[in-house]
């Protein structure tokens, strides 16, 4: 199994998710078969698209000028990089109530027609088969009431953009109440976490889902 390993956070040593994906990764690592490529947004945040990046894409491969294949050689390179990977372990926390401008720019490099999905007469179908993700989402406050649950507008997104590229099968970890209620109760959110983490954990040595 090879997994790719994404964090997005701009804190380094205080990022709850950064600290969560870390510990998955060393998780899934037991197990003898699995490899890992990293990536981290924050550092490496891929270009902003436009036009010209949009045309480029459009053009036939062999109607590509140099300056084309440059525009779209990290789109190409993110794009092959997840169709080689089997799991997809990704660090998102919520930033004003989404994900990371960084991760909006990733998907916009790697959701292009033809690439990740394709549209036809019958409609819409992700090209990326038979892949999973679990996303780790911590979160400075709760949303997990009907009050405040359609804060969470990061989970659906998620789950949208994921499913429109094939990826059907993703594990949601909210990892909640991370800075606004007291450190105790942050322990206890990552705690819980990290149970959860070890039974995926455990579930991949033995095999089931």
């Amino acid at each position: 199994m090879k997994i790719l390993h994404i964090d997005t956070s701009i804190r380094k040593d205080r990022s709850v998710s950064r600290e969560l994906t870390k510990h998955t990764v060393t998780l899934f690592r037991e197990n003898p078969n699995v490899t890992v490529d990293y990536l981290d947004l924050n550092e490496n945040t891929p270009a902003h698209i436009n036009q010209e990046f949009l045309d480029a894409h459009r053009t036939p491969a062999d109607g590509l000028r140099m300056a084309q294949h440059e525009l779209l050689s990290e789109s190409i390179s993110l794009i092959e990089r997840l169709r080689h990977t089997d799991l997809y372990i990704i660090g998102l926390p919520m930033y004003n109530f989404s994900f990371p401008s960084s991760f909006k720019t990733f998907l916009d490099n790697i959701m292009i027609s033809g690439k990740t999905f394709k549209n036809d007469e019958s409609g819409e179908t992700g090209l990326l088969k038979d892949k999973k993700a679990i996303i780790i989402s911590s979160r400075g406050a709760t949303y997990d009431s009907p009050d405040t649950s359609d804060y969470d507008c990061l989970s659906p997104l998620v789950k949208t953009a994921f499913g429109y590229i094939g990826i059907y099968d993703v594990t949601m970890l909210k990892v909640e109440a991370t800075v606004f209620f007291g450190e105790e109760r942050k322990k206890q959110s990552i705690d819980l976490a990290r149970k959860e983490i070890q039974t995926l954990a455990d579930n991949l040595k033995t095999g089931q889902k």
